[in-house]
């Protein structure tokens, strides 16, 4: 008799314990990926510029990757999706950047191109020892 039940219990756990309650599909949305900072057709003066990104999808995200002109500079794997460049590494102008927001399943995103303006750079500071470089002292005929 106790082998009965625990066959009958055995074969009802079988059946009630392999049914799938919350099943997970695949996430089919199609990410949004912006830009966050910086503003379009914004004039940075900054030596060192932080780049943000963001994307609407964040559950099923798989990587956020930056463009720089066409050229992929980075992948950024989690949040915050940030990444830091130097200004001297670019060219003097207006700059073109954008990210790619692809998600688990390779479903992937652009951003639209934000224009960036990176303008001449200021000398830093003058010492006197160059100012005194730029003038030359004048002998006048006796």
């Amino acid at each position: 008799m106790k082998k009965i039940i625990f066959i009958v219990l055995a074969i009802l756990g079988l059946f009630m314990g392999c049914e799938v309650k919350n099943p997970t599909l695949p996430d089919e949305t199609i990410p949004t990926a912006f830009v966050t900072y910086p503003a379009n057709e914004e004039t940075v003066t900054d030596n060192q510029i932080n780049l943000s990104f963001d994307v609407d999808n964040e559950t099923s995200i798989d990587s956020v990757q930056v463009y720089f002109n066409g050229n992929k500079i980075a992948s950024l794997l989690q949040r915050p999706y940030q990444i830091m460049i130097s200004k001297e590494d670019y060219e003097v102008g207006t700059q073109t950047i954008y990210c790619k927001a692809f998600d688990i399943v390779s479903i992937c995103a652009k951003s639209s191109d934000f224009k960036l303006a990176l303008p001449i750079s200021a000398p830093s500071t003058l010492s006197i020892a160059d100012i005194s470089a730029i003038f030359v002292p004048l002998t006048l005929p006796p």
